[in-house]
């Protein structure tokens, strides 16, 4: 099914309210396994309006309006509606949260619907809507990539999986790693494609489901009973404050030694001094870092990272070291990244995360 979306409100053109109604309705429409075909701002002007209307209703199903619906002056979609979809069959959608009702209008194979513009006033109704719209099952699986492009990511899938599978397949890159979407009607073909991409995927993939990276992490520390202490050099806390959306986290996170430059790391660490020369950028200075924070932590873990997250020397500009240790082990890796610098310390920080999940994984291997 098509749907067309037309926000109605001078304060949306001229960039004094951000239009999240497009957010909202887009993922509404994505729920449902329907197409947003069109989507369409327009000022209060009742001319205006009504040229949007007639071009989006032409290329839909169904046509979802937002604003316009108050007592004021400016507020002219009713009019607009009585002018060119008078006499359609209507069923009110009650506003709980303000005064503007919602209105679902039918008039032969066309569906308009009429919501107020605040989203705090038209989340419900969309929900609402969920419900009442929502006809076929949809069967969806969700994957976390890390380490992996989308170009490659696509090219590896229509290579595996064919031309038409692979439109069945939806990527959407993050900040710091990719989500890999599955979707079908039919459930059998769904967990067909679901356990290719698996298989596929094997190594980049860190999440599933609802599962979030820095959750993922947690889960695992947690199941096997370790604690993990940080030391944090490029990315300045980044990891740490990834792992402080998961609730319960102190559980299993002591902390992030924050060691921006060589003072720190000598008086924070006790790093040796001839470590210290330089940029203290490199393999040997992050091992001795992880291994520095569990000690000082009494942690079962230690995980460091130190690099650029960005430099005038192109050789150096992403370069990141991460280590990782624990009473018996320690790994190291390498890497280097390629986009500005706030974009290398994310990524840096969700490859330390991956680094730590792998590390963790590896136990059960032995």
């Amino acid at each position: 099914m098509r749907f067309g979306l037309l926000t109605i409100g001078d304060e949306l053109l001229n960039g004094k309210v951000l239009d999240r109604n497009k957010l909202h309705v887009g993922r509404l429409v994505d729920s449902l396994g329907g197409e947003l075909y069109v989507q369409l701002s327009t000022i209060d002007e009742l001319s205006a309006m009504e040229e949007a209307f007639h071009f989006a209703v032409e290329r839909c199903d169904t046509l979802i309006m937002t604003g316009g619906l108050g007592g004021t002056r400016d507020d002219l979609s009713f009019t607009l509606v009585d002018r060119v979809f008078a006499d359609a069959d209507a069923e009110e959608m009650k506003n709980h949260v303000g005064i503007a009702s919602g209105w679902i209008l039918k008039k032969g194979e066309k569906t308009l619907i009429l919501l107020p513009g605040p989203p705090r006033e038209n989340l419900p109704m969309l929900q609402e809507l969920q419900k009442k719209l929502a006809t076929d099952c949809i069967c969806e699986r969700f994957y976390l990539l890390i380490g992996m492009g989308e170009v490659e990511i696509e090219t590896k899938l229509r290579d595996t999986l064919g031309e038409e599978q692979t439109k069945l397949v939806a990527t959407y890159v993050g900040d710091g790693f990719t989500t890999l979407r599955v979707r079908a009607y039919d459930l059998e073909l769904c967990e067909q494609i679901s356990k290719r991409v698996e298989a596929l995927f094997k190594k980049e993939i860190y999440a599933t489901g609802d599962d979030t990276i820095p959750l993922r992490l947690y889960s695992l520390l947690k199941e096997k009973g370790h604690t993990l202490a940080l030391a944090e050099s490029a990315s300045c806390g980044g990891v740490a404050s990834l792992l402080s959306e998961v609730s319960g986290m102190s559980d299993v996170l002591y902390g992030s030694y924050v060691v921006y430059t060589p003072e720190a790391k000598h008086l924070m660490l006790g790093i040796r001094s001839e470590l210290l020369s330089g940029d203290c950028v490199g393999e040997e200075i992050t091992r001795e870092l992880a291994r520095a924070a569990r000690e000082k932590s009494g942690c079962s873990l230690g995980l460091a990272l130190t690099g650029y997250s960005e430099h005038t020397d192109p050789q150096k500009h992403g370069k990141v070291y991460l280590a990782m240790c624990s009473a018996d082990r320690e790994e190291e890796i390498f890497f280097q990244l390629r986009q500005n610098r706030g974009a290398n310390l994310v990524r840096m920080s969700y490859r330390a995360l991956a680094f730590a999940i792998d590390f963790l994984l590896k136990d059960d291997k032995k």
